[in-house]
């Protein structure tokens, strides 16, 4: 398998390109989360009445976009309680499709290590949503 460099974190590496392709999205996500994340009101800006008043008159459908955002946004705030290393690895193996061999070599740690980051941000996402 073919590797490339890159930089990352400061420091030269040697990737394949499906993890260079990775950091990259990776990175525009979070750039496109953090202006999203700036546009967004305060909480102290919206009150339930003015939701309500939002979604009267509104196709079912539409509210249900409604409430899968905001399942979407608790899962957001959820991912937030992990740590930096345990978001990025249940990422990585979630949403993105890689193997803990992968996420291991990529980090240049044991997927035994991999397997127990994960392992304890299920449990942390788990008590979350009790």
């Amino acid at each position: 398998m073919r590797k490339i460099k890159i930089v990352y974190n400061g420091q030269e590496i040697k990737v394949t390109k499906r993890i260079a392709d990775y950091l990259e999205t990776e990175r525009l996500r979070e750039q496109a989360e953090e202006k999203r994340d700036s546009r967004h009101l305060s909480d102290k800006d919206i009150d339930r009445n003015d939701i309500d008043d939002f979604i009267k008159d509104k196709p079912a459908d539409f509210v249900e976009q409604i409430a899968d955002a905001s399942e979407a946004e608790y899962l957001r705030l959820a991912l937030k309680s992990l740590t930096d290393t345990q978001r990025r690895r249940v990422q990585m193996y979630f949403f993105d499709g890689f193997t803990y061999e992968q996420i291991a070599e990529f980090e240049g740690i044991s997927i035994a290590a991999v397997n127990q980051s994960i392992f304890a941000a299920l449990k942390k996402l788990k008590i979350f949503f009790e």
